[in-house]
């Protein structure tokens, strides 16, 4: 396969639907412009030119915003979100200011909820605090700008305060959780677990990334550090000493030169980075960010460079073997004063190096598939949520002249909701239907309370109230109920604003705005929460798998291991790959190793499973192998058949252990039979039983 045809890694931000967060986030700045329309067509318009210009600068601000946040999905996972979310939620202040008569800022009170809501999904902990903080406080800006007399409201404000914490509170523990995991399994996915730079896979998508963004032309300089005895040092040093000075040489090149370069460990003590700085300024400042890392141990480095790559050639597929290009180089670096050693990419000799296709990952276990019933802890946080929630209407204020069956069966409600959410939420097997059933009795009791609050003012303070239960199902329950909540809200919120004596008078407005805005919302977080799995199972098998080629890596084949049923004995058959030689090392191995994975890929045939343990050995694991020496014949001829060139020693192994200390073990045994072969060591093997000997 060519390198043009080689498909591309799948974008980090794809594996962790960092596209659908932006669209997320996008609901704050398109809600701030559509807050402004609506106030501008409700006004009386300008009251001067200066005014009116103004008030198109305050658009474009948010116009910006929604173009830069669905233009750079990675940043939804950066400082860019808390602050997004918090000038949206001051939307209503800036565009009155310059309006002549418009609605007060109040009756967009309602509004911080679903801010607070998206904060709590897309922000870290601490930011969605902020941003609740803040959102507080533009309600208290509402307030104080609409003329509302605190103290005569107290009540209302407090309720509507709480309407508006509450389902962030919830969104927090629940999606803010899986939006953590996420980030766990992204950090496990693309980074290197010892320095916390990228790995060749996080390099792989960046330079991918980059190359979206329309530099694919430009050229760049790929450079390989390569820390000079390393390995008598670290001997001298130990294991953990050893990782803590690779840990600070990766912090000390990804701060060298403004940061403005890609930093990934590949193998062992050696350092890739790829910048489009003039290496003749960059690979200075490398080498002595290298020297000055770790003053208790120090280290030195040398350096080679590859300069003026077309960077489209590097995310096509070709960049293992510009790599082996650069490491050419530190060879003749090594012997110069300079430490660096550098060659010019030249575009008219170079034949593209076809890379190999990884061998297709396993698809994700059938038992991982989502199940229809709520997990334990969704069920409880859904428990809490609706004693809240029944508390909360309970204590929202009404008509003091009004006391009637109706309110009666109100209370009677309120207190039905809080008792059987905090039965739900106590309850071990959590109770789904009942937890769905007083879902969809919040839709008639939230109306209600609504309807009878007192005054205008109140009421705009705790409409919020109506779109609580399309807020649950879409952040708790499934996509079904989340629907039939959103089918319901416009009745909902018509209800809760235009009947009754405390009508307002931006009834419609508001209802139009909220079934949007709140609708919208629903879904996507119901969305969200229904890909969730996939796509963390997704990311889970990325961790497990190695990227170059397609088998598992030794933490998936102890996982496997441990899946595959129980035998009397379990055959281990270690591969190692042969080195063919200076020239083309890099990418002969890469090369070869993906011919062996194939092979005993279909060797296995759905009875085993293959894993990469090391840089050049291969295992393959088969419950009840009595006759592993057939195996090894049956491998050799595939090889011979795939490729002359590849030269490999194999050595066999059994274990009757059927736990991961059993793997390892039979996994060194096999280990100690191929270096016996290295060492000379023709004899037969006593690992492997006589009947298995050829």
């Amino acid at each position: 396969m060519t390198p043009a045809s080689r498909p591309t890694s799948v974008g980090l931000a794809s594996w962790l639907g960092l596209r659908e967060a932006s669209l997320l986030l996008a609901c704050a700045p398109a809600g701030g412009l559509l807050v402004g329309t609506v106030d501008l067509a409700t006004s009386s318009g300008f009251a001067d030119p200066g005014m009116a210009l103004a008030f198109a600068l305050v658009a474009v601000f948010y116009a910006a915003q929604l173009a830069v946040t669905l233009a750079r999905p990675a940043w939804t996972d950066t400082w860019w979100a808390p602050v997004i979310l918090t000038t949206s939620a001051l939307s209503s202040p800036l565009f009155t200011t310059f309006l002549v008569d418009p609605r007060p800022p109040i009756v967009w009170f309602w509004l911080l909820e679903p801010v607070v809501v998206l904060a709590a999904y897309l922000c870290r902990p601490a930011h969605a605090a902020l941003v609740t903080v803040g959102c507080l406080g533009c309600g208290w800006i509402f307030l104080a700008l609409s003329g509302i007399d605190v103290a005569g409201h107290a009540h209302a404000v407090a309720a509507g305060a709480a309407a508006i914490v509450l389902p962030g509170v919830v969104a927090a523990l629940v999606l803010g959780r899986v939006r953590r995991r996420e980030r766990s399994v992204l950090e496990q996915t693309r980074l290197d677990p010892v320095t916390g730079v990228l790995n060749r896979r996080g390099l792989e998508h960046e330079l991918s990334e980059w190359s979206e963004r329309g530099r694919g032309a430009e050229p760049v300089c790929l450079v390989s550090i390569h820390l000079d005895s390393f390995d008598e040092a670290a001997s001298a040093w130990g294991g953990a000493a050893a990782d803590q000075v690779m840990a600070r040489v990766a912090v000390a090149l990804e701060r060298a030169y403004h940061r403005s370069h890609l930093v990934s460990r590949f193998v062992d003590h050696e350092f890739i980075v790829v910048s489009d700085i003039d290496p003749d300024l960059l690979v200075p400042s490398l080498l002595r960010a290298v020297r000055v890392a770790s003053p208790q141990r120090p280290v030195t480095a040398s350096a080679g460079v590859v300069s003026g790559i077309p960077l489209d050639l590097l995310a096509e597929g070709q960049l293992v073997p510009m790599v082996e290009q650069a490491r050419q180089r530190v060879t003749a670096a090594q012997l110069s004063a300079a430490g660096v050693d550098a060659q010019e990419f030249e575009p008219g000799t170079y034949v593209p190096v076809p890379v190999p296709q990884p061998v297709p990952a396993a698809p994700p276990r059938e038992e991982e598939v989502e199940a229809p019933d709520l997990p334990g802890s969704d069920a409880r946080v859904l428990g809490w949520w609706l004693a809240g929630t029944g508390v909360l209407l309970s204590a929202v204020p009404r008509r003091p002249e009004q006391s009637t069956p109706v309110d009666v069966a109100v209370y009677a409600a309120c207190l039905v909701v809080a008792c059987a959410g905090m039965w739900v939420a106590q309850s071990e097997s959590g109770h789904p239907r009942v937890g769905r059933a007083l879902v969809a009795l919040t839709l008639p009791v939230t109306v209600l309370v609504v309807m009878n609050v007192p005054t205008v003012e109140a009421r705009y303070l705790v409409v919020v109230l109506a779109a609580y239960p399309a807020t649950i199902a879409g952040v708790l329950l499934d996509r079904v109920w989340a629907q039939w909540m959103v089918v319901l809200l416009p009745v909902s919120f018509v209800l809760a604003t235009a009947i009754g004596p405390t009508a307002l008078p931006h009834a419609l407005s508001v209802t139009i705005l909220g079934v949007g805005l709140v609708a919208v919302t629903a879904l996507l977080a119901a969305m969200v929460r229904r890909r969730r799995l996939t796509s963390l199972n997704r990311l889970h098998v990325l961790t497990l798998t190695d990227p170059t080629t397609g088998v598992l890596t030794r933490a998936g084949l102890a996982r496997e291991f441990l899946d595959l049923p129980p035998a009397r004995r379990t055959g281990i058959l270690l591969v190692s790959v042969l080195p063919r030689g200076a020239e083309g090392q890099g990418t002969a191995l890469e090369a070869d190793l993906a011919v062996v994975a194939t092979s005993l890929h279909e060797l296995a045939r759905g009875r085993g499973v293959v894993g990469r343990v090391s840089g050049r050995d291969l295992v393959l694991v088969v419950p009840g192998a009595d006759r592993l020496a057939l195996l090894r014949r049956r491998l050799q001829q595939d090889l011979g058949e795939r490729s002359a060139e590849v030269q490999t020693l194999v050595g066999l192994a059994y274990t009757d252990d059927h736990s991961e200390g059993g793997l390892w073990q039979a996994v060194n045994e096999a280990d100690d039979a191929v270096r016996r072969q290295t060492n000379g060591d023709q004899g037969p093997s006593h690992l492997v039983p006589v009947d298995a000997t050829p």
